[in-house]
């Protein structure tokens, strides 16, 4: 397996192809420094809902009904926020992962039966062939933990920054908040519209410069993320500009999973985010298939 260069790192014509990627991917992971930056997508094989369904159930949960009206997934989360909940986070926080895990079908076999997964414990697990250290997460629930803990890694969970050097296999980032099925809500929840007002584009925030520092300094891999985030987008928007891998003349700084007929594909593209078209069904393998070209290399 060859070696990207910087002729071939350099064109964006380049970036579509998957054995392109693969063979960037796998190098990046040898390096240790390959992140994976994951959304809904990931916990979709365990009847959690995306963000569209989750709005609906909360709004369906209480007794302040949502005025008609134009309003967005945001505008209709902080209505539920501030006049059912009485603007109490906690209050909203439980509301909301009572939602979150209302037909949410977990057992092992279910668990350790989910390909893609089993396909992220490979990236992630310790090899002198390189691993994934980092994952930041942008869904509130623990299913990754729930799994990579079932498999013995030692997983430290990240909710508040600052916070103390991680010691485990794995560092789990959680920036919008994490709702264990049990136990206290953890973090701040950003869901509502106020809540991503305060976050998106703050500089200032000790979030936003621990996200920074850890995207510009690995290669990220983006997987069942919709782009609807405008937060991550951002965020995304600032990486670009000052990524590590300009000293190494790439076109794109980090790798997006997507469907081939996605709508936002040039939204990424405007942000340093390649896309390489894939049905769901085949990211587990794409990304097996990263592990094993990092032992060709």
């Amino acid at each position: 397996m060859s070696t990207i260069t910087v002729s071939t790192a350099a064109s964006p014509d380049n970036w579509s192809s998957w054995n392109f990627v693969l063979r960037l991917c796998a190098e990046q992971l040898r390096e240790r420094r390959l992140a994976l930056v994951v959304g809904a997508g990931v916990s979709q094989g365990f009847k959690l809902p995306n963000w569209e369904i989750l709005t609906e159930r909360i709004c369906a949960a209480c007794t302040a009904a949502v005025p008609p009206g134009d309003l967005t997934l945001e505008e209709k989360a902080e209505y539920i926020w501030a006049n059912h909940c009485n603007r109490d986070d906690r209050e909203f926080a439980l509301l909301v992962r009572d939602a979150l895990y209302a037909e949410y079908s977990f057992d092992l076999a279910t668990l350790t039966s989910n390909s893609l997964l089993a396909a992220i414990g490979a990236l992630v697990l310790p090899s002198r062939l390189g691993a994934v250290h980092q994952v930041v997460s942008f869904n509130f629930d623990e299913v990754l933990e729930t799994y990579l803990g079932h498999l013995g890694f030692l997983v430290d969970t990240i909710v508040d920054v600052p916070c103390w050097a991680t010691q485990g296999d794995v560092a789990i980032a959680h920036p919008h908040g994490l709702l264990p099925r049990s136990g206290p809500p953890r973090g701040k929840l950003v869901f509502t519209s106020a809540s991503f007002g305060r976050v998106t584009g703050d500089i200032t925030s000790a979030w936003h410069r621990e996200l920074l520092a850890v995207m510009s300094s690995h290669f990220c891999l983006f997987v069942g993320l919709s782009g609807k985030d405008e937060n991550l987008m951002s965020l995304a928007q600032r990486v670009q500009p000052q990524h590590a891998s300009k000293e190494n003349g790439f076109a794109y700084w980090g790798v997006r999973l997507a469907k081939p007929d996605d709508s936002r594909r040039h939204k990424w593209e405007e942000r340093g985010i390649a896309q390489v078209p894939v049905s769901y069904s085949e990211i587990p393998d794409r990304l097996f298939s990263i592990r094993q070209a990092a032992g060709r290399l």
